[in-house]
């Protein structure tokens, strides 16, 4: 299993660092307006953008060029579906292709996500405290780092839509 952990700046801040093993491997900037990020990863800038009807595609890319959307297929669905992978995202590092790669809230109670790779969990996202915004992504060693810092991204992404929503 790797662990990825999602360590928030400060308090009010907008930047995460990514540290794997107590080393920061990526450096994730969310966007003032909107549900925008740019992640830093092993030098390499990658682009988070939300769009669609309702903001239901959140998509990666890497200097212009398209590598995963996730996808809420229906508004009154708290899944997203991972869609349209790069080649280089397709495959696990064993070379088993990564199918039906979806996103599902835990239950309507808790803010915890499952990572499903078809009716196989291989991973999960929850937050390190009740009053932190910091988050722990445990999945299986196969699962891309890019892969897995977007779906990261993406949670915390929801959760600060959810908070949001609550706040109004």
């Amino acid at each position: 299993m790797q662990s990825l952990e999602f360590r928030c700046r400060g308090l009010l801040a907008r930047h995460y660092d990514v540290l794997r093993d107590g080393r920061k491997v990526a450096l994730l900037d969310r966007s003032v307006w909107g549900e925008g990020a740019t992640i830093e990863l092993e030098g390499v800038d990658y682009q988070m953008r939300a769009r669609g009807f309702l903001r239901s595609e959140i998509d990666l890319a890497r200097g212009g060029e398209f590598l995963v959307s996730a996808v809420r297929p229906s508004v009154w669905s708290s899944t997203f579906e991972l869609r349209d992978l790069h080649p280089e995202l397709a495959f696990t590092g064993t070379g088993e292709e990564l199918e039906d790669l979806m996103l599902t809230r835990s239950s309507l109670w808790c803010s915890s996500y499952e990572i499903n790779c078809g009716r196989r969990r291989i991973g999960s996202m929850t937050r390190t405290s009740l009053w932190s915004r910091g988050a722990v992504l445990e999945s299986r060693e196969e699962l891309p780092l890019v892969l897995a810092v977007f779906i990261g991204s993406v949670v915390i992404s929801l959760w600060a839509r959810q908070a949001a929503v609550a706040a109004t």
